[in-house]
This record gives C-alpha cells, structure tokens and sequence, in this order.
C-alpha cells in the first residue's frame, strides 16, 4: 500500500494535491493504527489501496445483498467476482495473449480475482513498466504475466493476485496460508496452476 511514489512517478496515479513528499524509506511499518479508528504515520507517506479496493467493494457489497435476505448473489466487478449461496458460475480468463483457446473456470461459493500489466503497460525512462509494483523491491513487475487467485473472500483474492505476479511459484506458501489456487500465465501463453486448491 506504500508504493503509491511509483505509481505517480510512472503516470498511473495523480499526485496528491498539497500532500508533502513521501520519505523514500517510508513502508507500512510507518503506519500506526490508533484507537477510534485513527492512523498516524511515523514518516511521510503515501497510500493506494487500488490493490484490493475492488476486491473489498465486491465483498461488501455480496454482504449488503446478503443482508437484505436474498439466498444467492453474484458480483461481478469486471476482473473480480464473488459468489454466494447455492449457484455457480463459469468464468472466462480475458488473458491478452493470443490464443485458440480461452481459459475457463467454474466458481461457487468463492471468489476470483485476476490482474495483468499487459494492457496498460507504458515506458518510462526506457524501461517497461505496468501498473503493479513489486512491493519488496519497489520497481515494476508483471507487465507480461497474468495471474487469477481463487479464494473465498474477494479482497483476499484481489491481493494475492499482485504476491503470485511477484513470486510466481514461490508465492505456494501464502497461497495455502489462505486456501487459495492461483493460475499464472506468462508472456509465452503458458499456464502454471499454484495453492492448495490448484488441482
């Protein structure tokens, strides 16, 4: 959530308007969270939650449904989906990779949640970058890999689709921490299938 500088450094991101400039050693460990929900930052940083902020829209909102009675729903949020209650759903992977075939999984009771730079991808300073950020090594990542998560909660799945284009095949562990599968395509259209569920 601290890699908001390079998402506005490389255009994806306005700057904040009157915001002082992020300490760049700044990381979440700069975060406090106070009592009476109150958040306090030891140093100058910025934020983006764009991450997992459709991912929990569509949680709260199957939630909100859910509440108003209803024994079944599905929110579909164009990239992140979740269902609930007694139904199923059958999602096609938009992949951008050239193909004969179209990736499809069948959802229930569960989310999917699934990202990829390579749509959006820009040069900046005569180098590929996407709008993901490697949040260990703060520089660009996965703007030639595609990744779905599988899970139960959308926010969860939302999130770890960044961790699985980061690690690729050393994202397992937390995969499983959470009960998620994971598919991962690369630049050469080829699928890898990750996490406990994977099979």
């Amino acid at each position: 959530m601290t890699v908001a500088p390079r998402l506005v450094d490389w255009g994806y991101l306005p700057r904040p308007d009157g915001a002082p400039d992020p300490d760049p050693a700044a990381s979440w460990r700069d975060i406090e969270l106070l009592p009476h929900q109150h958040v306090r930052f030891r140093r100058p940083l910025w934020l983006d939650f764009g991450g997992i902020a459709k991912g929990f829209a569509v949680d709260y909102a199957v939630k909100a449904v859910l509440d108003m009675g209803a024994q079944s729903v599905c929110v579909n949020a164009g990239g992140d989906l979740r269902i609930a209650g007694p139904l199923s759903e059958r999602v096609l992977l938009r992949t951008a990779v050239a193909s004969d075939s179209v990736p499809v999984l069948e959802i229930e009771n569960g989310s999917i949640a699934s990202s990829s730079g390579r749509e959006h991808k820009k040069v900046q300073a005569g180098r590929e970058v996407g709008p993901h950020v490697h949040g260990r090594e703060r520089g660009p990542m996965g703007t030639q890999t595609f990744a779905s998560v599988v899970t139960e909660r959308c926010v969860i799945a939302d999130a770890l689709t960044k961790v699985v284009m980061a690690l690729g095949g050393d994202a397992e562990s937390v995969l499983q921490r959470f009960g998620a599968a994971a598919y991962l395509q690369d630049a050469r259209g080829e699928w890898r299938a990750l996490g406990e569920k994977s099979s």
